[in-house]
């Protein structure tokens, strides 16, 4: 029944339902009142109450009082006045639809002669049902967790709506309150279905390890449930406990297949890995390519534990296969590349490469790796071939150009180096080997005036007696002027090489210039007087040229350093013998 015919005084929790105190008062006091609901008689003593369900129809129909005569009594709804009380009404009717689920009493005032006697309570308590259809009305979320915990209060043992809020209170993440309620029935009923609930709330609260109690008791029930044994993987990796994750990822995946099977593979790798496994991390690694062939990372993991145990062989294997299974993978036609060069495999890591310059026709990273290997084969024609592709993709790289155009120099394109190096050597005039090539360009060319503005150049960016040893050659021949010019000038500078005074000197013996040659070496002797020999050669060239004097002091300063100093003293006696040979026949 809809009604609730319970009379009770001081037991609902009800507000107070006496008058103001400034109220004027009555000489007489109520003592019953007979309500009829639903056809019904109820009679209530002054002060006690009725709890009534909203939808239950009621209405007064007679008071009594202490005095004589019970006439002019009158009976009022405090909070809604207007109302006949003698006509039958339900609180729903007089509250309306939303607050009969919000006041908790309305009071009933009878009132003598327009003065009140008495009051009793009308308990408004809408049924279970009327809190199960108002949760279904409700939008809000906390409304309808609100009205179930109404329906669960009224009907504690019903299974259906203990799901329901259950599911509200986990939905709102109240899981504090879904916890006590799943404890509280598993203190009833050893229920493997709310432990599963209760381990699942637990590990969305992060409590793996209450979690886990859980679902360990459950498992012996249920060796194949995959879900449990996930959660339960779950909660072992997030408490570091590596060897007990494996084991229940490997129990895992012997009940799945594919990509799932590899993907709780992989997981078991790790933890293996972590708890110092490598062994059986590598299998489970290899298990997962096993079942998932397509999936290219498992490949890459497989191959990066390979590496890091040192097995560079099994490596090599792995990632051939997983090359040939993904053709188009360019990460992982990538890595054969590397690891077929680290193997020391150049021809097949030359193939690679093309496979890889294939993909990426504009990667010059690539076809600078295919030139390396190309020039230790010295394929030069494949090599320029690949030179030129480089030139189109980097046309100001000074690299590509200068190894280009020694490419084309070695080939006898001389035109074609000299415009490759001519521009690499604007750009790097301090790097010698880019300048001597340049220079050798021209010379091959026979350019010689191009040659010496080259060697010019030279001179002005570097050391000064590489780029003579470099120059003197072809410029002493055709260009011996302007080479001895660049010599006397590169002698300014303090301290010179000695080598640059030698070969000034020797151009000039060259050029029949002994005069210019005695100068030269004469200023390497003045900046090394310790060389004995270049003092040697200088007296000897005095010697020849007559100039006698200067010849001997040379001679006696080389003896006083080295006594026994090969052919000097020989040079010396001779030359003094007839040096007063010819004064005592002028005199």
């Amino acid at each position: 029944m809809l009604i609730c015919l319970a009379v009770l005084t001081g037991l609902w929790p009800c507000p107070p339902t006496a008058l103001a105190d400034s109220a004027p008062k009555s000489p007489y006091s109520l003592q019953t009142i007979d309500l009829a609901v639903s056809g019904r008689l109820i009679q209530l003593k002054s002060g006690s109450a009725l709890a009534l369900n909203p939808d239950v129809s009621f209405n007064v129909v007679r008071a009594s009082t202490d005095a004589w005569f019970d006439f002019g009594l009158d009976y009022r709804l405090r909070s809604h006045p207007s109302y006949d009380l003698r006509a039958p009404h339900t609180l729903r009717e007089i509250l309306g639809e939303d607050k009969v689920y919000h006041v908790e009493a309305v009071a009933l005032d009878v009132y003598k002669n327009g003065l009140p006697v008495g009051t009793v309570s009308l308990l408004v308590r809408p049924s279970s049902l009327d809190w199960l259809r108002r949760a279904q009305s409700v939008e809000a979320l906390e409304d309808k967790i609100l009205c179930m915990k109404k329906v669960w209060e009224l009907t504690p043992g019903d299974e259906m709506v203990f799901q329901q809020l259950l599911g509200l209170l986990i939905e709102a993440h109240q899981y504090d309150q879904a916890v006590e309620m799943l404890k509280a029935a598993l203190a009833e009923k050893d229920d493997p279905a709310l432990q599963r609930k209760l381990a699942d709330l637990y590990a969305k609260q992060d409590k793996p390890e209450q979690a886990l109690a859980l679902w360990s008791r459950l498992l012996p029930a249920s060796p194949q449930d995959a879900q449990l044994l996930s959660d339960m993987a779950a909660a072992q990796e997030q408490l570091r406990r590596w060897p007990q994750a494996a084991e229940s990822l490997d129990r895992l995946a012997g009940l799945q297949r594919g990509r799932l099977k590899a993907a709780t593979l992989l997981r078991q790798a790790k933890a293996l890995q972590l708890a110092g496994q490598t062994e059986r991390a590598v299998e489970a690694t290899s298990q997962a390519a096993t079942a998932d062939p397509q999936n290219v990372a498992v490949w890459n993991d497989l191959a990066d534990q390979m590496g890091a145990l040192g097995r560079r062989g099994q490596q090599l294997d792995v990632l051939t296969k997983a090359a040939d299974l993904h053709p188009t993978d360019f990460i992982l036609q990538q890595r054969l590349a590397t690891a077929l060069l680290e193997a020391g495999r150049r021809d097949e890591a030359l193939a690679q490469l093309e496979r890889l310059a294939a993909m990426r026709p504009d990667d010059a990273a690539i076809l600078l790796k295919m030139a390396r290997l190309l020039d230790e084969k010295k394929d030069r024609k494949r090599l320029t071939e690949l030179y030129d592709r480089l030139g189109k993709l980097r046309p100001d790289d000074p690299d590509i150009n200068f190894n280009l155009g020694v490419l084309h120099l070695d080939a006898g394109r001389l035109d074609q180096a000299a415009d490759k190096l001519a521009v690499v050597a604007k750009a790097k005039p301090d790097d010698l080997d880019v300048q001597e090539a340049y220079f050798e360009a021209l010379a091959s060319q026979k350019k010689w005036d191009q040659a010496a503005e080259q060697a010019a150049a030279m001179f002005a960016a570097n050391d000064a007696a590489k780029v003579a040893a470099i120059v003197y050659p072809g410029l002493a021949a055709n260009r011996p002027d302007k080479l001895a010019a660049m010599l006397d000038k590169a002698l300014e500078a303090k301290p010179a090489a000695k080598s640059l005074y030698e070969m000034r000197a020797t151009l000039a013996l060259d050029r029949e210039k002994p005069r210019e040659a005695a100068k030269a070496l004469a200023k390497a002797v003045e900046a090394f007087p310790d060389d004995l020999a270049m003092a040697m050669r200088l007296a000897e060239l005095y010697e020849a040229l007559g100039n006698d004097a200067k010849a001997l002091a040379l001679f006696e300063k080389i003896l006083d350093k080295n006594a026994d100093y090969p052919e000097a003293q020989e040079h010396y006696l001779q030359l003094k013998t007839r040096m007063l040979s010819n004064s005592d026949r002028k005199k």
